[in-house]
């Protein structure tokens, strides 16, 4: 099991993604959040065939959530759990922070 905590930043909702793989190679994603519109993406969420979300032509576009805000890192991070509980990653923290 993969746990990955996303916080997307301004809006304050922190995420935690659940990703287990089960026995035929497909991982199903759990979300807890308290942003409405990742709870309506994680009902939507089927089970995701690693290989396909991470190197399909859309760029693992089915994983997206349509209704998020543009850049939220939550559906980005979606990605990088199902990638490392897949075996395709290492388990290393990422993210972002504004320099001058």
């Amino acid at each position: 099991m993969t746990r990955v905590e996303a916080s997307p930043g301004v809006c304050g909702f922190t995420t935690t993604i659940t990703a287990e793989q089960n026995s035929d190679g497909l991982v199903v994603v759990k979300l807890e959040s308290d942003c409405d519109r990742i709870q309506a993406y994680a009902e939507g969420l089927a089970p995701i065939d690693p290989i396909a979300a991470l190197y399909a032509p859309d760029g693992g576009q089915s994983c997206a959530c349509p209704d998020c805000h543009r850049v939220c890192l939550v559906p980005v991070a979606v990605l990088k759990a199902v990638e490392a509980e897949a075996g395709l990653a290492l388990k290393r923290d990422g993210g972002y922070r504004f320099v001058e």
